[in-house]
């Protein structure tokens, strides 16, 4: 009886899905913080000739990348924000090598990652802005995608879904973030927009920032990051269209 116990026990513990485990960098590490840096695939796209949305999506709001902030050994040398962001793991001498990814990964990124006809946004991403910190790449996507998930499952990605189509007000978006995240979690999300031939603010992504201390803690409001009395950098102006 007990044999068959812990055999069921076996099986249930191994059907469950892996959880993705912190990002640990082995070199450049001190930095503060990631940007969770998440598409609005209808509009990310139709503002591109060259993107497409993923087929059998499982989401409008699609993975771009999960960014380390500027490492502080770089700050002191005067390189700045604008720069870091240009130019990321290419301050350091990093590969090129496409990360190895397990096949469950991959098969979870082409649901995920808008398509360019022109760039392989995961190569190029990882390549960019991870490979420089000593991270694997299996376990880097598996966390971002872990991380997107979390947005998608909470009541911010619904209320994303239900406005699809309509036009909102930028305070509206960002309190429903903060009833989603805690009333701390105002200055971690930047939202970002492209005007269109009709002169409308298109949502085109979303960015939010994680301490590096506690990424395996989001969604908690204590792991979301925000520097004393900074404002969210938005590129969204007046009211904003959430395309369908």
């Amino acid at each position: 009886m007990f044999a068959r116990i812990r055999l069921v026990l076996i099986i249930l513990i191994t059907s469950l899905p892996a959880m993705a485990s912190n990002l640990q960098a082995s070199r450049n590490g001190d930095f503060s913080h990631y940007t969770l840096a998440l598409a609005w695939q209808p509009g990310f796209c139709k503002l591109s000739q060259s993107c497409q949305m993923p087929l059998n999506s499982d989401g409008a709001l699609g993975l771009l990348g999960l960014w380390p902030s500027l490492p502080a050994s770089l700050r002191e040398q005067g390189v700045t924000e604008e720069s870091w962001r240009v130019k990321s793991c290419f301050y350091f001498s990093h590969s090129i090598d496409d990360p190895q990814l397990s096949d469950e990964v991959q098969a979870r990124l082409a649901r995920a990652v808008p398509k360019l006809l022109d760039d392989d946004l995961i190569s190029s991403e990882f390549v960019k802005h991870a490979q420089c910190f000593g991270f694997a790449g299996n376990d880097y996507f598996a966390k971002a995608l872990q991380l997107r998930q979390s947005v998608l499952d909470s009541s911010f990605g619904n209320y994303l879904k239900n406005k699809q189509g309509a036009m909102v007000d930028p305070n509206t978006v960002r309190q429903a973030f903060i009833q989603a995240f805690g009333a701390a979690s105002g200055t971690a999300l930047s939202l970002r927009c492209l005007r269109d031939t009709q002169q409308r603010n298109v949502l085109t992504s979303l960015e939010i920032q994680i301490s590096a201390q506690k990424l395996n803690a989001f969604p908690a409001e204590a792991s979301l990051w925000h520097q004393d009395g900074a404002d969210a950098s938005d590129t969204c102006y007046g009211p904003i269209w959430i395309p369908n």
